[in-house]
């Protein structure tokens, strides 16, 4: 066991959080030190985040993870996380806002970002160190489809777990079948390349199962007399008293209002639920003259009016929070957020949701509350969202069962253990029988149409939440405003079901986006089966009431409309500015090299890995990028694709001197008179891809560009180098008759500008025997399969992938250098 210096670590924990370690914290870190994965399984308050967030931020690692990815459930929980890794980050003095050179490049990244939907910030995984994130972010990119990126981007995000500490908090609101199975098969396919924890209070044991099969994962605590040990230490075990009442009737305002001076939590499962109780709530405690703060916290609010609540809930109901207070709740608040309450009021919900639920009372040392758990309301479908429009999840009958059989109890880890294990064990043990072997070969598979195969057709949501159809962004807007595009206005989410009541064909309460056809993209929307054609909704204010204090009411009028948004920039469409294929290619490959100083540090985990898993040393490796960056537009010397140059140059500066061959011309994207006049030249001097031929014309070249890779690997280490190359802007190799039109002569000046680039390790021969070829397309496609045919990419996928982010990134940050991008 390596000494990682534990009265080192314990003062360097206690400097970052101002608390002394418990024990299950420092074995967490010593097992991170030395490389494992972890499962840690300790209960609501136990301070599970910093028993990830301490290492990473210690220099005691032997082969250290550069990146801490940090993935939640909900993006609701992120912000939480965010905080506390920023305010950790500032106590040890690391950076936690960017700085910017007199040219607005970012020079230094900010340590902590935050990359969700809603707040965008790092989507390529790259700007921080510690990247806080919810888990569909990390699998959609790990799938070839991240979600927010174009499709030119699929695969940006492919490996940007590689090298990375993987963190799954709360993975048991993961979808057992979907996004539990595909994370775990994610992270074997990348095994040795990454570390992972795994940190959950109620997982069950066919969970834990598989996470020590398919990972090998340490469990902490590791025996029972560990288990004990954990809650005899944690004030929120030992110091506090909870006890579950379960109530016969449902939730009402007159239930919570029986504890008026006290701190209460009151959490229903719909929001439409939500906001009456709220309402309700507030006129009882106006009948009573009481001033006692009240607030509402639910999905439907815009994005700084929640951030607005979630920041007040600290003053109200956290650790040093003492007077009365209420706050009304959906599953928001489930997990991750720090507050605490004497009466907690929760209507039924399936047992695993529940213990997380009464997390939130009784949270911090001497504390003593009560539970009460109430049926549903007697109304059509009142199980929603635990089910669906055709009956109840069986989950949510067992929890019934099991607490009538209870009635009341104390409530500890123990306890809540083993009624998580009675009602979901066989719910999981059902959802593991897709295993996490064929899982991994489902994920092959959706990678290998997605990224080779290039079918956009096949879609990852099923393997990650479900039907990605479920979901609905609504803004709200007159139709005088209607914007542009759903993107134009802050949107909510709601689940599609929720429309359905009011869809009565009557009324007309808004309009939902088709941009299938021809006529208008904003279509009156009448009718249920609109739905289901649309993933965004504008409703009317007539129909659609919002306020700060309620958030969005549907069927009761409403005179506020969604605050307008500008989207943030897409990703390579700033301007371009003129640049030579030499000086391009060298500024790709230097900062190749930097990129791999940053994430592949000769003492870092993924170093290690790469050489465990491939026997690969970082030399080769770092010759195998460089070899991707040389030659990446390599197709850009072709005769076509320098004609084109020329001319687009010539029309926008007409006195031009074209002397050297280009890989950059100036151009804006954004300037119409930029768009109109490539869209002219083009017509004269049509430009072609230049991506396949690059590949094509690398063929004999990029095995000479990697010596020090071991002779037995050495066709599927430069197979993954041609991958890369190919699809460094997103495609793959055509269709035959297409391929062949897109490999062009090359210029004279070919054999000046390569050799001169890339020095001894040019023979001109090797460049030219692939167009002595008949088969052209054949010859590329056979010499890929070394390392991407559906046999290879099992093995040699992490590989692939890995090279293509890092010549993406690097061809970015190099081409933005230069006031480009890419």
């Amino acid at each position: 066991m390596i000494d990682f210096g534990e009265q080192l670590y314990r003062q360097h924990f206690k400097r970052s959080t101002e608390k002394e370690p418990f024990d299950y914290q420092v074995d967490v870190a010593r097992l991170l030190f030395r490389g494992c994965n972890v499962l840690l399984r300790a209960p609501t308050g136990a301070g599970k985040t910093w028993a990830v967030l301490a290492p990473f931020l210690f220099d005691g690692w032997k082969t250290r993870p550069t990146r801490l990815i940090y993935a939640l459930p909900l993006r609701t929980l992120a912000q939480g996380v965010y905080h506390q890794a920023r305010d950790a980050a500032q106590t040890l003095g690391l950076h936690i806002e960017p700085t910017f050179d007199k040219h607005g490049r970012e020079k230094i990244h900010p340590y902590v970002t935050l990359q969700t939907g809603e707040q965008p910030d790092d989507e390529f995984f790259d700007r921080g160190r510690i990247v806080v994130t919810t888990y569909d972010q990390v699998l959609s990119g790990l799938l070839e489809g991240p979600y927010g990126l174009s499709d030119r981007l699929h695969n940006i995000n492919a490996a940007a777990i590689a090298g990375a500490l993987v963190v799954f908090d709360e993975f048991h609101l993961m979808p057992a079948q979907k996004a539990f199975l595909t994370a775990v098969a994610g992270l074997r396919l990348f095994r040795d390349l990454c570390q992972s924890v795994w940190m959950t209070a109620t997982a069950t044991e066919p969970l834990r199962k598989v996470l020590g099969e398919a990972l090998d994962t340490n469990q902490v605590p590791a025996t029972p007399e560990d288990t004990a040990r954990l809650y005899a230490q944690l004030p929120s075990v030992k110091d506090v008293r909870r006890t579950l009442q379960l109530e016969n009737s449902s939730l009402t305002a007159d239930a919570v209002l029986k504890f008026p001076q006290t701190r209460s939590i009151v959490l229903a499962n719909t929001v439409a639920r939500a906001q009456d109780l709220y309402q309700r709530i507030v006129q009882g405690m106006r009948d009573r003259n009481s001033n006692t703060p009240i607030r509402l916290l639910h999905a439907r609010f815009f994005k700084q009016d929640r951030q607005s609540k979630e920041s007040e809930l600290q003053d109200l109901l956290g650790p040093r929070a003492k007077g009365p207070a209420i706050l009304i709740a959906t599953q928001v608040i489930e997990a991750g957020i720090d507050i605490s309450c004497d009466h907690l009021h929760t209507e039924l919900c399936p047992m695993n949701s529940l213990v997380q639920r009464a997390g939130r009372c009784a949270r911090f040392p001497h504390e003593t509350g009560i539970v009460h758990v109430y049926n549903l309301p007697d109304e059509p479908n009142s199980w929603l969202p635990y089910g669906n429009l055709g009956g109840e999840d069986p989950s949510l009958g067992r929890t019934r069962e099991l607490l009538a059989k209870i009635g009341s109890s104390e409530i500890n880890p123990q306890i809540t253990a083993e009624w998580v294990e009675e009602v979901h064990a066989d719910d999981d043990a059902e959802a593991m029988r897709t295993t996490w072997e064929s899982r991994v070969t489902e994920c092959i598979d959706r990678i290998h149409r997605k990224a080779i195969l290039r079918d956009n057709q096949k879609r990852i949501a099923d393997l990650i939440r479900g039907d990605d159809s479920d979901s609905l962004r609504i803004i709200i807007a007159c139709e005088e405003n209607l914007p542009e595009t759903p993107a134009g206005r802050e949107a909510i989410s709601m689940r599609r079901w929720s429309l359905n009541p009011h869809l009565d064909g009557v009324r007309e309460i808004g309009w939902f986006w088709d941009n299938s056809g021809d006529g208008p993209a904003w279509t009156r929307l009448r009718a249920r089966e609109h739905l289901r054609l649309t993933y965004a909704l504008c409703l009317r204010p007539e129909f659609a009431q919002y306020t700060e204090d309620a958030g969005l009411i549907l069927g009761i009028p409403g005179t506020t409309e969604s605050p307008l948004r500008v989207p943030p920039p897409r990703p390579g469409h700033t301007p371009l500015r003129e640049e030579t294929w030499v000086h391009h290619a060298r500024c790709v490959a230097a900062e190749t090299e930097r990129r791999m100083d940053r994430d592949c540090p000769s003492d870092g985990f993924l170093a290690a890995g790469l050489s465990a898993r491939y026997q690969l040393s970082r030399p080769a490796i770092l010759e195998a990028a460089r070899a991707c960056a040389l030659l990446h537009d390599l197709g850009k010397l072709q005769v076509g694709w320098q004609r084109w140059a020329e001319a687009a140059m010539h029309a926008k500066q007409p006195s031009y001197v074209f002397d050297a061959p280009l890989a950059h011309t100036d151009y804006d994207s954004e300037d119409p008179q930029d768009l109109q006049r490539e869209r002219e030249v083009s017509k004269i001097a049509p430009r072609p891809a230049h991506a396949p031929a690059s590949a094509f014309y690398s063929l004999k070249l990029i095995p000479k560009l990697v010596p020090q890779t071991p002779p037995l690997i050495r066709k599927q280490v430069a197979s993954a180098c041609l991958a890369a190359v190919l699809a460094h802007h997103g495609g793959w190799v055509p269709e035959r008759e297409r391929f062949r039109r897109m490999i062009g002569e090359l210029v004279a000046a070919w054999q000046t500008v390569l050799p001169e680039t890339l020095g001894d390790a040019f023979e001109a021969s090797r460049l030219l025997w692939p167009a002595q070829q008949l088969d052209q397309h054949g010859q590329l496609s056979e010499f890929l399969n070394w390392a991407v045919s559906p046999d290879s990419l099992p093995d040699w996928w992490p590989l692939v992938s890995y090279l293509t982010r890092t010549l993406r990134l690097s061809d970015q940050r190099a081409t933005a250098e230069g006031h480009n991008h890419e």
